[in-house]
């Protein structure tokens, strides 16, 4: 209404006056046209102060964004993963189901609004940090009640991964899955493809013995039917050194899968046949004898090649978290991962996947598995910069990590069952 009237009191000021003779024909055209030019003035004028009026809430909105980001990454970097975890969960409390999605959700990244950040190191031999928190689903209340035991898995491992001259290479080193894949034997050492599983936790706490306290030398096992696993947090520090003194290109992705993942057999440390590897997915989704491409071979060494350009990458893994580290030479930098799991895994659930019981009742191997959102792993690619007639010099990056699952073995209420014959 206000733009109504200021328009027609524009108008009013732009009519043609009258003139001495009043009874005088009057001519229309040019005072028709005169209030048309005037109007398209006016409403040219109002747009303009609207999109001033726009760009000055963009500026706004931009400082407060910027700000925020500089925040978080202030924040993060001043806390320790102890902080973070009991920070990110009590944002899980606070967060509904659907804000959280299927899949997860990113909280306290970085580059807020953001799954990717860029981290570089000033100069030869410095340091550089980053951090990913992420929500794989809502916090459960009452998750330590009742009769529970906590567990933690807690594993180390170290390696040297390296890419040739004018190509990339990259790596995958898996946080946790419910089973570990096909043939992966090695649990506990260094040449292990999953270093973290649900198997191992199950079978620990499965085959706990209790003692009768009144029958001397009776043995129980823990009973099956009631046993749940509470899977609450997992953690990673990952910490990588340029072992060259030319600079090194780094690019950290965290993920989880888009759906639960099977059928997967072991090759080394770093490699997987099967969907439980998003290398893997990467790899078969650029592969010209499966998929139409438009243009030349495609392949995950080829420099610039991205896993996103995988149709069987995107279908079945989400990036949680992505970090391109730009190391100078001898510099080293620390990545930290925070998943806030708050997955309830009853044995019923675990046992129907895996078909757990049957294989251990056989002898037989518990089949490999994946769950889908809450159990993340981490892909790594790695290359050189141009030097000379080279597109990419070699690289050669030391890394060690040091990772968390914690968890509570829980046991549900039942019922006693005593029949009179």
């Amino acid at each position: 209404m206000r733009t109504t009237t200021k328009r027609r009191a524009y108008r009013s000021r732009v009519q043609p006056q009258p003139t001495a003779a009043a009874d005088a024909p009057r001519s229309e055209g040019p005072a028709r046209t005169t209030t048309k030019i005037y109007e398209g003035n006016f409403m040219n004028e109002v747009r303009s102060r609207k999109r001033k009026k726009e760009s000055a809430r963009q500026t706004v909105i931009d400082t407060v964004f910027n700000g925020a980001k500089d925040a978080a990454a202030t924040y993060l970097d001043s806390k320790s993963i102890p902080d973070i975890v009991s920070d990110i969960q009590n944002v899980s409390k606070k967060l509904t189901r659907n804000q959280i999605g299927s899949t997860g959700l990113a909280v306290l990244a970085k580059a807020t609004g953001s799954a990717s950040e860029v981290e570089s190191t000033t100069a030869i031999g410095t340091m550089s940090n980053s951090t990913m928190a992420y929500v794989c689903n809502k916090h459960r209340s009452g998750s330590e009640t009742g009769n529970f035991i906590r567990g933690t898995q807690d594993a180390t491992r170290s390696g040297v991964i390296s890419s040739n001259a004018d190509q990339q290479s990259v790596y995958t080193m898996d946080l946790l899955s419910s089973v570990p894949v096909s043939g992966d034997t090695s649990i506990t050492g260094q040449s292990a493809y999953t270093r973290s599983s649900c198997l191992r936790a199950w079978e620990r706490h499965l085959d706990a013995e209790m003692f009768s306290p009144s029958a001397a030398g009776t043995v129980y096992r823990m009973p099956d039917q009631q046993v749940s696993m509470h899977w609450k947090t997992i953690t990673s520090e990952l910490k990588i050194r340029n072992n060259n003194e030319t600079p090194v290109v780094v690019k950290i992705y965290d993920l989880v899968s888009k759906f639960s993942c099977g059928n997967t057999s072991y090759q080394d440390q770093y490699i997987a046949n099967g969907y439980m590897d998003p290398q893997w997915a990467w790899r078969t989704g650029v592969d010209d004898s499966t998929i139409i491409e438009m243009g030349g071979n495609t392949t995950v060494n080829i420099l610039g090649s991205k896993p996103t350009l995988s149709t069987t990458f995107n279908r079945v893994w989400k990036i949680t978290g992505e970090t391109k580290i730009n190391l100078t030479g001898s510099a080293s930098h620390i990545h930290r991962s925070v998943y806030a799991l708050n997955k309830t895994q009853s044995y019923q659930e675990f046992d129907s996947n895996t078909v757990f019981s049957g294989a251990t009742a056989t002898g037989g191997e518990v089949q490999p598995w994946k769950e889908h959102s809450w159990q993340p792993t981490r892909m790594i690619v790695v290359y050189g910069l141009p030097s000379g007639s080279s597109q990419a010099t070699a690289t050669s990056i030391s890394w060690s990590e040091y990772f968390r699952a914690d968890y509570i073995c829980r046991i549900g209420t039942g019922k006693s069952i005593d029949t009179m014959v």
